[in-house]
C-alpha cells in the first residue's frame, strides 16, 4: 500500500498534486505531487527511460514520500538530478543520506542548518578538551604529590611552585567560571 498523495505534507502543509510547487515554495515548473505519483506508479515516464532508469528511484522510495519533498523544497529536483548524475554510482546513496540530513537541519533551523548542528558539537568538544586538560592536569600533580610522599617528604609545602599550580589547576577545575 503505497501513501496517497492527498496525505502528503511538507512542514505541515499539504502537498496537493496541482499546487506542490507552491505549496513547496518552489517558483519552477516541477510538480512535486506529479512526480510523486509519477514515481508511486513507477511508470515508463518516470525521469528517465523507465522506472529502471530513473535516477531518483533507488534513493527515494515510493514508501517514503515525504523523503523526496523535503530534499526537493530545500535543493530543487534538477538540481539533485544534476549532482547525482555527476557522482559515480557508489558514491549516490551516501550523497542522498546527507542531502536528506541537511535538508531536516534546514527545517528545524532555517538560518544555520547543518552548520548550526556543528557549530554547537565543536563548542562542546572544545570545552571537554578544556576539561580533559585540567583533569590531566590535576592528575599530574596528584602524581607528583605521591612521587614526594613515598620519597619521605611528607609534608607539602603550598608555597612550592608545582603544589601551587596543583591547588591553581585544582581550584580552576572544580570552577571553571572563576
Amino acid at each position: 500500500h503505497h501513501p496517497s498523495l492527498s496525505n502528503l505534507e511538507v512542514e505541515g502543509q499539504p502537498i496537493a498534486p496541482a499546487a506542490s510547487s507552491i505549496a513547496l515554495g518552489r517558483r519552477s515548473p516541477f510538480d512535486v505531487g506529479k512526480w510523486l505519483g509519477a514515481h508511486l506508479a513507477r511508470p515508463a515516464n518516470c525521469f528517465g527511460d523507465g522506472a529502471k532508469d530513473c535516477i531518483f528511484a533507488p534513493y527515494f522510495p515510493p514508501e517514503d514520500p515525504h523523503k523526496f519533498a523535503i530534499v526537493h523544497k530545500v535543493f530543487g529536483a534538477s538540481n539533485v538530478n544534476k549532482m547525482l548524475q555527476e557522482l559515480p554510482v557508489h558514491q549516490r546513496a551516501d550523497a542522498v543520506s546527507s542531502l536528506v540530513y541537511e535538508a531536516n537541519a534546514r527545517k528545524r533551523d532555517p538560518v544555520y542548518g547543518s552548520v548550526g548542528i556543528i557549530s554547537y558539537l565543536q563548542n562542546q568538544i572544545s570545552q571537554l578538551q578544556m576539561q580533559l586538560a585540567f583533569a590531566e592536569a590535576e592528575l599530574l600533580c596528584i602524581q607528583m604529590q605521591q612521587e614526594r610522599a613515598l620519597a619521605n617528604q611528607h609534608v607539602i609545602d603550598i608555597h612550592e611552585p608545582s603544589s601551587l599550580f596543583c591547588a591553581t589547576a585544582s581550584q580552576a577545575f572544580l570552577n571553571p567560571s572563576t
